[in-house]
């Protein structure tokens, strides 16, 4: 009796009130498949950018949270609000992720629903009057499917992946107030999308592909005037476009020549590139082997075998879309969606930034594919409404089965990301002949575990990729811990050759020699390490611990240098305890 009545109700309701509470149960489905999440650990990232993030020590320090990564401020932004609100536990941040997400399903109902309405009118014809149940379908099944498809899960689970929810949330609403103004809303719906593009831009890069969207939106999807649309070509795309692709050009020169001059633009990435959106589009559809890293190596040239059927593949899906364009325009504009999103991020990779894949980018990308199967299971259902009820019924257990798997998945997913260290046992099977995910393996091994359980790790880092001083370093803190000062001296000794540019060989052939009771010998290591490096902090304070017996003044000298060129640091409170006192503020 309650169902019959309560759907009786239901449809006593305003149209719009109904679309309200449903959009609204949707992002009540999103928080419940991230519900097991909540009370997962920081990982990989997360230590560095909230954990050792000193500039959110001081919460009133406006400056210092901004300009922490002034390219992506907002960021840095939210961690200080979640550590002002809920301290340094990660429940709070991700109580903060699941919020984005969920908030994040209702502009993606909102959307999909009036893309689909556009896009039903130029299949029919500007005359014929929208079909609103269809449009419903589109929007729900785009928005489940964001819900609960398990490649979000690294975006919403892992508290570093916030860049793709935060410039989600801007960057949807900016479209959908473009979308007003170019519908002949008024100047102010401009100038909301103007400025929640800006602010989509302070979360990630990905942002300004607006202007790009939006056109793909006007010729794929609108109906108008071409007068009118040429018009909007010339006043507002162009224009938009040409700056947008001017801060990309001045942004590249700058990473190229000022921050990292010495990487170089090597053209066979774009070949991987291409294949990583190959993957990308395969876990869409089948989210198997799903990692929080994944080896793409390189390929030779366009012969490669790799290569064509990367090649082949985008070939075949842009064909796809295009034949799709007579059934529904909002799957060519969908997967046109999906590329231009995740062109930044390529484009970056080619430079020789970042990595070739990481399923959290695919977060904003894949709205453009769900919208565009959102618009294929409305067909299906238009279809299968008039043909046997058997097969009417067949059809929506199929789709039930979908969306069970969906959110099954993504339930095991949230558990594995609740231990580290079968996260990264995880990447190693996966990835097995990679140094990073054995070294990664390692670390979180020795924090959970034990140096005894990390070491067989760390060297098989090492015999992967022997000139990865990082994986030395810690092989050699390891055997230090174990008191196996012999074995943790040859592996300072390769480090010191290794990276001779480095201060950590001669700092750990120090802290053996200390060890070991070699006063001169540690004392000759560390002013060594001091040379190499004029800026270590650990080698001036453990040269202070040598020297306090017998030179305070010197002792005194070395912790000065340490609280000038790191304030604030562990090093440094080490020498504010032996009551050396600071320097002025701005020395050093």
């Amino acid at each position: 009796m309650f169902l019959p009545s309560l759907r009786r109700g239901v449809d006593t309701l305003a149209p719009g009130h109904r679309r309200l509470m449903t959009a609204v149960s949707l992002a009540l489905l999103a928080w419940l498949a991230y519900l097991n999440s909540l009370n997962n650990p920081f990982i990989f990232d997360d230590h560095r950018l909230i954990l050792e993030n000193r500039s959110l020590v001081e919460l009133n320090d406006l400056r210092a949270i901004v300009w922490r990564d002034v390219m992506r401020p907002l960021i840095n932004l939210s961690y200080a609000a979640d550590l002002w609100i809920w301290g340094p536990r990660p429940i709070g941040f991700h109580v903060t992720n699941v919020l984005l997400h969920a908030v994040n399903v209702l502009w993606v109902f909102s959307l999909a629903r009036v893309l689909a309405l556009d896009a039903g009118r130029r299949s029919r014809g500007e005359a014929e009057p929208a079909v609103t149940s269809g449009a419903d379908v589109v929007a729900i099944t785009a928005a489940l499917f964001f819900a609960w498809h398990p490649m979000l899960t690294q975006a919403v689970g892992y508290i570093s992946g916030r860049s793709e929810l935060l410039c989600a949330a801007l960057l949807l609403p900016a479209f959908l107030a473009a979308r007003r103004f170019i519908l002949g809303g008024g100047g102010r719906w401009l100038a909301a999308a103007l400025a929640l593009w800006l602010a989509s831009m302070t979360a990630k890069e990905v942002g300004a592909m607006l202007p790009f969207l939006l056109l793909a939106y006007d010729r794929l999807v609108l109906v108008d005037e071409p007068a009118r649309a040429r018009r909007r070509l010339l006043t507002l795309y162009l224009p938009w476009i040409g700056c947008t692709l001017l801060a990309a050009a001045v942004r590249v020169w700058i990473l190229v020549n000022i921050e990292y001059p010495a990487d170089r633009m090597d053209w066979t990435l774009a070949l991987v590139a291409v294949d990583a959106i190959r993957r990308y589009l395969l876990m869409l559809v089948h989210p198997a082997g799903q990692s929080i890293f994944h080896a793409l190596y390189p390929i030779a040239g366009l012969l490669d075998p790799r290569a064509l059927v990367a090649l082949g593949t985008l070939a075949g899906v842009a064909a796809f879309a295009w034949a799709a364009r007579r059934l529904d325009w909002l799957i060519p504009f969908g997967l046109c969606w999906f590329v231009l999103v995740l062109a930044p991020s390529s484009a970056l990779f080619v430079m020789g930034r970042g990595e070739a894949f990481a399923e959290h980018r695919v977060y904003v990308a894949c709205i453009g594919v769900f919208m565009a199967g959102g618009a294929i299971v409305q067909h299906v259902l238009t279809f299968v409404r008039v043909g046997p009820r058997q097969i009417r019924w067949l059809a929506y257990i199929v789709l039930a089965v979908i969306g069970l798997q969906m959110v099954t998945r993504t339930f095991v997913r949230n558990a594995i990301w609740s231990s580290p260290v079968a996260l990264w046992r995880e990447s190693v099977d996966l990835a097995p002949d990679h140094w990073l995910p054995r070294l990664m393996l390692a670390e979180v091994l020795r924090e959970h575990v034990g140096c005894e359980a990390a070491e067989p790790e760390y060297r098989h880092a090492i015999a992967l990729r022997p000139e990865e001083s990082f994986a030395l370093k810690k092989l050699g803190e390891c055997l230090v811990e174990m008191r196996r000062t012999p074995e943790a001296a040859q592996v300072f000794r390769v480090l010191s050759e290794t990276a001779p540019a480095s201060a950590d060989g001669p700092t750990g052939l120090g802290i053996v020699a200390m060890l070991d009771g070699d006063v001169a010998a540690s004392r000759a290591r560390l002013e060594e390490a001091i040379a190499r490096d004029p800026k270590t902090t650990l080698a001036r304070r453990l040269l202070a611990t040598l020297e306090e017996p017998v030179d305070p003044a010197k002792t005194l000298r070395l912790c000065q240098e340490v609280q000038a060129i790191a304030p604030g640091t562990a090093d440094a409170e080490w020498c504010a305890g032996r009551n050396a006192p600071r320097p002025p503020r701005g020395g050093g």
